[in-house]
């Protein structure tokens, strides 16, 4: 029965971040608890049969946790989400599995580092960004800043290492061999935070700010009211003059629209490009333009324009990395080029770089960003379901980089972070009136990471790890299928 209780407790750790987003540290501790819970239940079990219990108990909680995270859309999507879920949450549980075959046949090395290492190959491969246990740990700001080192993938590691280690430590705390080991194992564990903590309480804060502005675009407008069709191009017209002027009349020196700010055509494209042009000149203000529009050849692009405050035409970027079935199938992919534009706003040298939404999950594709960039502006679109993990990937993925990030954003948080992971501006704009012009602080200001540069080599370095814990895993497999063939030939022998 207490068993049973711990599973529980478990379930019920992994579903508070949904009911609680905003307490950070339930958000951080959460994955430890239930990793904990759900280690302690698979390797005490002695029945098959508590396997049906686990499983189904560990469904439900994921289920809940990351429900319908497709958003409101049509049913199609729904059932793709719901049948998405369930894929992915099976897969969530083979290291559990491997991690109770191994704990009971294998070495004290297997004991401890199948699950933590089982987590990361299902996490790069098979699980996907929304489980990824790295920024379930923004809020943790002492071990976020790991990933200037080791990058994301260390983190995952490190949170499932943790109950791992513990784990094992409580079961064999009779033995004093293995109780030495797990201590040894967890010593070390402590030195992440404490380079953490120095480096975050120790590095500046970010000064000289700059105001900036965003707005959600006419189209959020219209989405509201069901009998309203997409805006026209007077509507858009409109509402770029009206929110540039407003904009610029308030002291801002950029205005960012967000994600597909601006539904339109391809010959409607052009002359809103030159009207942003011109307005950015007459009013002295940078513009990222966000277009949902169709390129000559007819194909749906999601893109954005920066124009500079002298009307410049300075770069055009087409979101590359699409979301899976939402926007694969009716959007073209860009290039994979990030923009890198050198500019001066407000007075203040600075490189911006931009993509957009889901391109910022994608920790290692922003590495080829420019290095010298100072902010990164990412322009989103994000949805209930998926705010409070859409805000932390992307500032964990600005953090990676060492650059300040201006998330801009529609239906969720909109962010400032400095290159610490420190929140200087948070808004959620879910409920607002989306013809509001919102405005934030934005310093400029960068730092240079390790990860930048040893990132080539880290993950050769896991896949070397990989690599090594399949060999010990065969190993493992063969010996124990050969020690219970000769079992089973003893004791026919004796009968």
């Amino acid at each position: 029965m207490k068993r049973i209780i711990i599973l529980i407790l478990g379930a019920i750790f992994c579903v508070l971040p949904c009911i609680e987003p905003e307490i950070g540290s339930i958000y951080y501790l959460s994955p430890w608890i239930w990793l904990l819970c759900f280690l302690f239940y698979t390797r005490t079990m002695e029945k098959k049969t508590e396997w049906l219990v686990f499983t189904g108990i560990f469904l439900i909680a994921y289920e809940i946790r990351y429900r319908n995270f497709m958003g409101d859309s049509s049913f199609y999507y729904i059932i793709v989400s719901a049948i998405l879920l369930i894929v992915l949450s099976i897969a969530n549980t083979i290291p559990f599995i491997l991690d109770r075959f191994y704990y009971k046949n294998g070495s004290v090395f297997l004991k401890v580092f199948i699950f933590p290492i089982a987590r990361i190959v299902m996490e790069r491969f098979i699980i996907g960004q929304q489980f990824n246990l790295s920024l379930t740990q923004f809020d943790n700001k002492w071990l976020i800043q790991s990933t200037t080192l080791v990058g994301d993938e260390f983190i995952y590691f490190f949170v499932a290492l943790i109950p791992s280690v513990i784990i094992f430590i409580i079961l064999n705390r009779e033995d004093k061999k293995a109780l030495r080991t797990g201590l040894i194992i967890l010593a070390p564990c402590i030195l992440p935070c404490i380079y953490g903590g120095i480096r975050y309480h120790t590095s500046p804060r970010p000064s000289n700010q700059v105001k900036m502005a965003y707005a959600s675009g006419p189209q959020k407008t219209y989405y509201e009211d069901p009998s309203e069709t997409d805006p026209g191009h007077s509507e858009n017209m409109e509402y770029l003059l009206r929110t540039v002027k407003e904009a610029a009349d308030n002291g801002a020196k950029l205005i960012a629209y967000s994600e597909e700010a601006f539904i339109t055509t391809a010959e409607e494209e052009k002359e809103i490009i030159k009207t942003a042009q011109a307005e950015a000149e007459k009013n002295d203000i940078y513009i990222l333009l966000c277009l949902d529009s169709t390129n000559e050849e007819g194909e749906y692009e999601n893109k954005a324009v920066l124009i500079g405050n002298n009307g410049e035409y300075l770069s055009d970027y087409t979101k590359t990395n699409l979301i899976p079935v939402i926007e694969t199938e009716d959007y073209t992919a860009g290039n994979g080029q990030i923009p890198s534009n050198h500019v001066t706003i407000g007075g203040q040298e600075m490189v911006i770089s931009y993509t957009i939404c889901y391109d910022a999950t994608f920790y290692r594709y922003l590495l080829s960003m420019d290095p010298e960039t100072d902010l990164f502006i990412n322009p989103s679109w994000d949805w209930d379901e998926i705010d409070d993990l859409n805000y932390r990937m992307q500032a964990i993925s600005a953090l990676e980089n060492g650059v300040m990030l201006f998330k801009p954003t529609v239906d969720g948080w909109s962010i400032v972070t400095d290159p610490y992971g420190r929140l200087t501006y948070k808004e959620n704009t879910i409920g607002t009136d989306y013809n509001q012009v919102h405005y934030a602080e934005v310093p400029a200001a960068k730092t240079d990471t390790l990860y930048q540069k040893t990132q080539p080599y880290i993950t050769p370095a896991w896949s070397l790890i990989a690599l090594i814990l399949s060999f010990e895993l065969i190993r493992t497999a063969i010996k124990t299928i050969l020690a219970a063939r000769r079992k089973a030939r003893y004791e026919h022998a004796k009968k």
